[in-house]
């Protein structure tokens, strides 16, 4: 049995993946997106579910960018915070705050590497990008099982304060009112002693410290 990432997991080449058992298959989800994101939910072993009552372990695939770069939208102005972790080294993932409908305080682009972390705080909103033609982009997901995905605003505004382009350049959104200067980052350097082990692994590992995702102390520094 092939075990990837820390699950029974094996992967086709465009970034599906296959369920190596019978009590773990999970069927793909839309994710309100560009070219057709999808989400695998709930991918905790039975045998680790007593361990988080209260989070989901998901797997996020971005297909192939076409004309412009795949997108996922996670949260909209989120109460609890996330962590994720990059699987391949096309993926980027934007996060917003937002002080008002059209007024965003800091804005975030992350280019990652493969296994480098990414802690959006309660209250920050989160997208995921693929600007590749060629691969899929893969990702990791911690979530509260209370979290709703909303998006109606973000719809609204069609999208985030800054767009991706192809060549990964930002664009400002023209329907926002006030936007900071964007910061780009490489992914977290805090936690570069977990940066080349699985999330999965190290959810089991450290599963009293993910309790909650509420605690502001797990997530100072997140970003």
């Amino acid at each position: 049995m092939q075990v990837a990432y820390g699950l029974p997991l094996d992967f086709h080449d465009d970034g599906t993946p296959i369920f190596n058992r019978g009590d773990f298959i999970r069927d793909p989800i839309p994710l309100t997106g560009d070219n057709n994101p999808v989400i695998y939910e709930n991918l905790i072993l039975p045998e680790h579910r007593h361990l988080f009552p209260n989070i989901k372990f998901n797997l996020i695939v971005l297909p192939p960018a076409t004309d412009k770069p795949t997108s996922a939208y996670l949260n909209e102005k989120n109460a609890f915070g996330r962590i994720i972790q990059a699987l391949d080294p096309n993926c980027s993932a934007a996060i917003q705050l937002r002080d008002a409908k059209t007024i965003v305080k800091r804005f975030y682009l992350y280019h990652i590497n493969p296994m480098r972390l990414v802690l959006p705080p309660p209250n920050f909103e989160t997208q995921l990008l693929n600007n590749s033609t060629e691969r899929p982009a893969r990702y990791f997901e911690i979530q509260e099982k209370d979290e709703k995905r909303i998006f109606k605003e973000l719809l609204e505004l069609d999208g985030f304060g800054y767009k991706m382009k192809m060549d990964a350049t930002l664009d400002p959104n023209p329907n926002y009112d006030e936007l900071p200067i964007p910061e780009i980052r490489q992914g977290l350097e805090q936690f570069r002693f977990i940066n080349t082990r699985p999330l999965y692994t190290m959810m089991v590992e450290y599963a009293s410290s993910l309790q909650s995702l509420q605690s502001p102390q797990f997530f100072s520094g997140a970003i």
